[in-house]
């Protein structure tokens, strides 16, 4: 069961968020256990349909791009749209720390100066 830590210090937020466990159980949503399990069987089926759609096969002539063709064209347009990773000292300048020891978060200007930027 997750519970809000009751503190006005972030120190303690980050010692909470360290100790969640990584992978939440069914029920904290209302599922039954099996909801695991069938999350897994699909996972599992998708990563192996993935793994055999993209294995290299026989070449029966010459026309055609390979499937590591397909697939790298594929990454490289989609590498292409990543937007610019933030630089954090621009960041931490969004942030500003209170005398209380409280944030303000201004992160919210960032965020609307990143969407006319990257449209995203």
């Amino acid at each position: 069961e997750y519970k809000i830590p009751k503190s006005e210090t972030i120190d303690v937020f980050h010692e909470y968020i360290d100790q969640v466990p990584d992978n939440d159980i069914p029920s904290l949503f209302g599922l039954h256990s099996n909801a695991d399990l069938t999350l897994g069987q699909s996972e599992g089926a998708r990563m192996l349909d993935l793994i055999q759609t993209t294995r290299p096969r026989e070449a029966s002539g010459s026309e055609g791009k390979t499937p590591q063709e397909i697939v790298s064209e594929l990454a490289a347009e989609l590498l292409a749209r990543v937007p610019e990773a933030k630089k954090m000292d621009e960041v931490r300048q969004l942030i500003v720390k209170r005398p209380s020891g409280e944030i303000k978060a201004t992160l919210a200007d960032g965020y609307n100066e990143d969407e006319k930027i990257t449209g995203m």
